[in-house]
């Protein structure tokens, strides 16, 4: 009996990669989300609550984070989607 997803295809006819593959893609999406929110959002809040005497480099260091935090958000949101609608 062969996966179906909820619009009723299965992962062969969606893509050639079957669940091996889609397993791979999923763990990565995974932890690059996973990296996103927690390891570098840990950085956000250790810059803001250690750095308040290095007020300039806090403020750039939070930046470039949330900007960092933002495209692998973006990055992983479209190719998990572009994946889920079989584009």
């Amino acid at each position: 009996m062969q996966k179906v997803d909820p619009w009723g295809n299965t992962c062969a006819t969606n893509t050639n990669l079957c669940p091996r593959g889609s397993r791979k893609l999923w763990a990565l999406h995974n932890f690059g989300m996973w990296f996103a929110w927690v390891v570098c959002m840990v950085v956000i809040v250790f810059s803001s609550r250690y750095g308040k005497y290095y007020w300039r480099n806090s403020v750039f260091i939070h930046a470039v984070i949330g900007t960092l935090i933002g495209v692998i958000s973006l990055i992983g949101g479209i190719e998990a989607w572009s994946r889920v609608k079989g584009m």
